[in-house]
């Protein structure tokens, strides 16, 4: 299952690495992505050879849907039966996207309490979900919708959930994307798992807290920076627009900092939260 995750990558980042028209791409870094929001989509341009940065809904609306609450059901597909399924399978043949994420949360029952934990790539870079599209209208309302699909667990996501994302190879954008058929058969083979390896698993705190201290670090580095740049002013080594960058970049890590912060600080109350509800129902 997917029903969390997050996508706080730069726009270039993600232009760079989808390949897109860094212009197209207007996305504002967020921690805690949930259903029936709006999520960031990568499609293929059916009429030039390009790919498309969109934003949709996540829950997928089949066109042929009387009303758009079908959509609180479809935030998930099951990818070994999506193209048989009648609210997945025509989008699996002809209307496939790229749901760019940097990773998504899952929790583990351990003692009668949860552990949030955050999955992520471990190089570090943006990843992509396997998702499909559609586009829904009934008079004057229209909707762009998408769901994620879902596949078997590898051995890395397996002890928080026997479900993950079906995350696509980045070798396989491009058949993913390019529906040149009406058959869904040509991307049976991307259908499994990815391999443990690309991913590791973080306690939801520890993981906020080494956030926290990365970017403490940097704001010490970017104050050390200022305070070198100031001697070389003084020294007439360089000029007043050195120090402004300097301070510019001290600002920046500073605003890291704090972002992290509030990361933590909203681990901690998850984790008190789930925590309380466990023990709640343990008593029961």
């Amino acid at each position: 299952m997917c029903g969390r995750y997050r996508l706080t990558a730069k726009d270039r980042a993600i232009a760079k690495h989808f390949e897109l028209d860094e212009a197209e791409v207007l996305w504002k870094a967020r921690y805690n992505i949930a259903p029936t929001q709006e999520v960031a989509v990568v499609r293929q341009d059916p009429k030039r050879p390009q790919r498309k940065f969109s934003v949709m809904r996540w829950g997928l609306i089949p066109y042929w849907a009387k009303d758009p609450s079908i959509g609180y059901k479809t935030i998930n597909g099951m990818a070994e039966t999506a193209a048989e399924k009648p609210a997945f399978r025509e989008a699996m043949k002809r209307r496939r996207c790229l749901v760019p994420a940097d990773g998504f949360y899952e929790w583990r029952q351990s003692g009668g309490k949860k552990q949030p934990y955050h999955i992520r790539p471990r190089d570090g870079k943006p990843l992509a979900f396997a998702g499909l599209w559609e586009h829904w209208h009934r008079g004057d309302e229209v909707i762009d919708s998408c769901t994620v699909l879902t596949t078997q667990a590898n051995a890395t996501v397996l002890p928080m959930h026997d479900r993950m994302p079906l995350i696509v190879d980045p070798r396989d954008y491009d058949l993913w994307l390019v529906a040149k058929t009406s058959q869904a058969g040509n991307v049976l083979d991307l259908l499994g798992p990815c391999p443990s390896e690309v991913l590791t698993a973080i306690a939801g705190v520890e993981w906020a807290r080494k956030e926290v201290e990365t970017s403490a670090a940097n704001v010490k580095l970017s104050r050390e920076e200022v305070q070198l740049t100031r001697q070389r002013f003084t020294q007439g080594i360089t000029d007043n627009t050195e120090v402004v960058n300097a301070q510019d970049r001290v600002s920046k890590a500073d605003d890291a900092r704090v972002r992290a912060m509030y990361t933590l600080g909203l681990a901690r109350a998850n984790l008190a939260r789930a925590t309380g509800a466990a023990e709640k129902t343990y008593r029961k």
